[in-house]
């Protein structure tokens, strides 16, 4: 749940793309088609919670020849080893995995493993069928033209390295940090606090007859319900224990989830369940995991701009370019669900005040959970066929007053 309430509240709803400060609506739609023939919507549902419980993860951008298009590939953090520069910067990433891969080097597809430098120029790609140290040969993949497989645009300029890095948290290191990392003792404690619970449950959950000085062969020793225990012997005595309370126990797991919700920031509402709390004790439960979400949107979003920068490059180099671009002037931000909770009442009270302040109605859809470009998109769908309605009407030589005067404009 800690992973879960946090990645939830991660939701990409689309790019906003501009040179110089102005937006360029070409670009802008391209990001969104790019990132909806992606399926990229389904894509963070994995990269971020992966990110957020590795600390790290990461997206192989390349060129899909067949659509022409950028293609986004997830890779699990476990495969891939980014080695930056002094001053931050990625100079290359390594990545190595196991495959059964058939090619020239490998005819009976034996399994081998696989090894890719990826260079902002070029990528360099080798194999091995064992796991000794060293031993590692050339590979080719049908369809390279060569070794190494050049990574260049038509001047000769290096594309950039292929590989974008999520990272959580990084305070400045190379690697991002696990959500789960200050909450693991916690998580170790409660566990074996649930299985003394339940061996209490399994062994002392229910109280316990007991008898002695009852031989075995004159007693009726059956524990059923509505039956008693009795011996004919005069040294027979009888009793019961007392159920265990498990209290104690029931406390100290209570008291062990506190303390993961306070470490990790987490509401303990989202935790336990119950009553939910409302109105301002709901913004101020929730005020530390909004901030996580908001923090979480900066290094996210940065690794989603690199991607969809990168996404145009090759757009432009391989395909079709959407508009004339000048990537020096060129400026991608990513747009983010509001992650802090909210009521109809709040929306529509926030609204108002955003109206009455001239906000944008972009912004007030957004607020409203609805995406301003689907929404004008419909929009027109629906005006262009009312005014086919409209105009048919007209035709057939009815009246203008069956319709109100703008549509009737709209019409003409």
């Amino acid at each position: 749940p800690v992973i879960d309430v946090f990645a939830e509240r991660l939701e990409v709803l689309g790019f906003d793309v501009q040179v110089d400060d102005e937006p360029v609506e070409a670009l802008a739609q391209w990001a969104d088609m790019v990132w909806q023939r992606n399926r990229a919507d389904a894509l963070q549902k994995t990269a971020h919670p992966v990110g957020l419980i590795k600390g790290d993860a990461f997206l192989i951008v390349d060129w899909d020849q067949e659509r022409g298009l950028p293609r986004f590939t997830f890779n699990k953090p476990d495969t891939i080893k980014p080695v930056y520069t002094d001053d931050g910067g990625l100079e290359y990433a390594v990545k190595s995995w196991t495959a059964r891969a058939v090619g020239a080097q490998n005819p009976e597809g034996r399994a081998v493993q696989r090894l890719n430098l990826f260079y902002p120029d070029r990528v360099e790609k080798y194999f091995r069928l064992h796991t000794d140290k060293g031993g590692w040969e050339r590979w080719r993949d049908p369809g390279d033209t060569g070794w190494p497989v050049p990574w260049t645009a038509g001047d000769g300029a290096p594309l950039g390295v292929p590989v974008v890095h999520f990272r959580n948290k990084p305070l400045g290191g190379t690697f991002g940090r696990s959500e789960l990392r200050g909450v693991i003792p916690q998580s170790d404690a409660l566990n074996k606090q649930v299985i003394d619970l339940h061996d209490i449950l399994d062994t002392q959950a229910w109280p316990q007859r007991w008898a002695t000085g009852v031989p075995k062969d004159n007693a009726n020793l059956d524990s059923k319900p509505g039956e008693t225990l009795h011996a004919d012997a005069p040294e027979a005595r009888f009793g019961q224990l007392d159920a265990a309370d498990a209290k104690g126990v029931l406390d100290a797991i209570e008291q062990t989830i506190s303390r993961i919700a306070r470490r990790s920031r987490t509401p303990l509402h989202l935790l336990t369940g119950g009553d939910f709390p409302s109105g301002e004790a709901l913004r101020s439960a929730e005020a530390g995991l909004v901030a996580k979400v908001l923090n979480a949107q900066v290094f996210f979003g940065n690794a989603w701009e690199d991607a969809l920068t990168l996404g145009l490059r090759l757009q432009v180099e391989f395909g079709e370019a959407p508009a004339q671009v000048d990537f020096d002037r060129l400026v991608v931000e990513t747009r983010w669900s509001n992650p802090v909770s909210r009521s109809e009442a709040d929306d529509k009270l926030w609204v108002e005040a955003a109206d009455m302040a001239g906000a944008s109605r972009a912004s007030m859809l957004e607020r409203l959970g609805l995406d301003p470009e689907e929404e004008a998109e419909k929009k027109r769908s629906e005006q262009a066929t009312l005014n086919e309605a409209a105009g048919r009407l007209l035709d057939a030589g009815a009246g203008a007053g069956m319709f109100g005067a703008g549509t009737v404009m709209a019409a003409a």
